[in-house]
């Protein structure tokens, strides 16, 4: 009883993180680039995606890495298996996933890329806590200022940015940010 307690006090919260781009295109640009960069570090990598185009559009971008797709609920335990290997590379729509138990042993770092936010605040919040049991070094969501979560904002943005001379392809972060895009999506 004592253990579970202080398990349950001490437990390592996944870093989460958000990553906003100024529209789709330099999101996918940017994507492809830190994927590649984490990849070539030898960490493995999970990409998660909102629906099935975009699930195949960048399994064909990424087709060098030798993905493996998760296809649907049944793929989702071969699929935590392979990325138990260093500099694995995984493609999946976030529907696709299911409740897993923690593979036994060490995982490997993974890093966990999720393009775009949910709508509401629940849907990102029971995904981070269904990928707990992958073992997630750090959860990045990948939002760009084209999404209908962020459009309202785009036009107040968009001018500061440029203002403040942001290059395309460089992202936005901040932890401020990250909790800004929690309190805009419905709870």
């Amino acid at each position: 009883m004592l253990r579970r307690l202080l398990s349950g006090l001490f437990r390592r919260s996944i870093p989460v993180e958000d990553r906003v781009w100024i529209d789709a295109d330099a999101r996918t640009r940017g994507l492809r680039a830190q994927i590649e960069r984490s990849l070539q570090q030898r960490t493995a990598v999970l990409l998660l995606v909102r629906s099935q185009t975009d699930r195949e559009d960048l399994a064909r971008d990424l087709a060098a890495h030798a993905p493996r797709i998760g296809g649907d609920r049944f793929a989702a335990p071969d699929l935590q298996r392979h990325l138990r290997t260093p500099g694995a590379l995984g493609v999946a729509c976030a529907d696709d996933l299911r409740p897993l138990a923690a593979l036994p042993g060490t995982p490997p770092a993974l890093d966990i890329h999720v393009l775009g936010r949910g709508a509401r605040r629940s849907e990102d919040a029971a995904l981070i806590a269904l990928l707990a049991a992958w073992a997630p070094a750090r959860i990045v969501f990948h939002p760009s200022l084209d999404d209908a979560l962020l459009r309202p904002h785009a036009g107040r943005l968009q001018p500061l940015l440029e203002k403040l001379g942001l290059r395309r392809d460089e992202p936005i972060t901040s932890p401020l940010l990250t909790r800004a895009i929690g309190r805009a999506q419905r709870p």
